[in-house]
């Protein structure tokens, strides 16, 4: 096996294309199959975004529209702004077993997913991810601390430790849903995506989710496994979002072991770093 670059240049493709199906379900957690990020769309788009610089330093000049920002991830959307009743946030988890190198994924019937949902208010989006993961897969879940390539500023002191480990969201997903979501004129569904952990002599409890919940299973998979059962349910989705927290875990193992990611680059670069058959199929 080698890393399958087309794969995952067709599975940005498949994200790109379309819109999401409305929905009129009340609740944005449809037990329909995930639907992938939509690319926005306008007839009047402005060429660039009219978007505030990143910082007071910077003199960047804004993105323009449908700008690649990498191939791991869609295309610059217009800037935009939503009322609190146009948009939700939400939180979500890939979750691994480092003790087995595993999967786990709920699944309900023969649909497979990863475990997602509405934040709650006054709740962080972490606490959100705890809690989601929780509920839906009956395990008590951590977050998992990697090695990722990411844009947020670190605190004073630790600038210079570009290797060192975060919990911070590896992705995060936009979905528009039509009229009829959330008995509204529709939403956008804002969601960030994390990476978590069960140990190894976890167990799975029941009774934890929702009323409507209470049918979920979870299962550990191998990781070929995983990635079969998630691309047979429709969801392009969270076959990246499980291919990306898979790679960076690996990459976070060989740091660990003292090893150092090329250019202290690893988050989406990963798949470009390495050639190795344990890395992705």
């Amino acid at each position: 096996m080698s890393i399958d670059r087309q794969a995952m240049n067709r599975i940005m493709s498949i994200m790109r294309r379309g819109r999401t199906p409305q929905l009129t379900d009340h609740h944005p957690e449809s037990h329909s199959t995930q639907q992938t990020p939509s690319e926005h769309s306008s007839t009047n788009a402005p060429e660039y975004r009219q978007a505030s610089r990143p910082s007071r330093r910077s003199s960047t000049p804004a993105a323009p529209y449908g700008h690649r920002f990498s191939e791991f991830s869609s295309p610059a959307v217009p800037a935009s702004i939503w009322y609190s009743s146009d948009f939700l946030l939400g939180a979500g988890m890939v979750i691994l077993q480092p003790s087995s190198g595993k999967v786990l994924l709920c699944c309900e019937g023969e649909r497979w997913f990863l475990p997602k949902g509405r934040k709650d208010v006054g709740e962080s989006l972490e606490q959100a991810a705890l809690r989601e993961a929780y509920e839906e897969s009956g395990y008590r879940v951590e977050f998992l601390p990697v090695v990722q390539e990411m844009n947020a500023p670190r605190p004073p002191g630790s600038r210079r430790q570009g290797n060192s480990l975060t919990t911070e969201p590896f992705y995060v997903s936009a979905t528009a849903y039509g009229p009829g979501c959330m008995r509204s004129n529709g939403i956008e569904y804002i969601i960030f995506w994390y990476i978590g952990q069960i140990a190894a002599d976890a167990v799975r409890e029941t009774g934890t989710g929702m009323p409507d919940e209470q049918h979920y299973e979870a299962h550990l998979l191998d990781f070929d496994a995983a990635l079969n059962a998630l691309n047979n349910s429709g969801s392009q989705e969270s076959v990246l979002l499980l291919r990306m927290a898979h790679c960076i875990w690996l990459q976070t193992k060989k740091v660990i072991n003292g090893g150092s990611p090329p250019n202290n680059r690893v988050g989406g670069s990963v798949l470009e770093a390495e050639r190795r058959d344990d890395i992705i199929t």
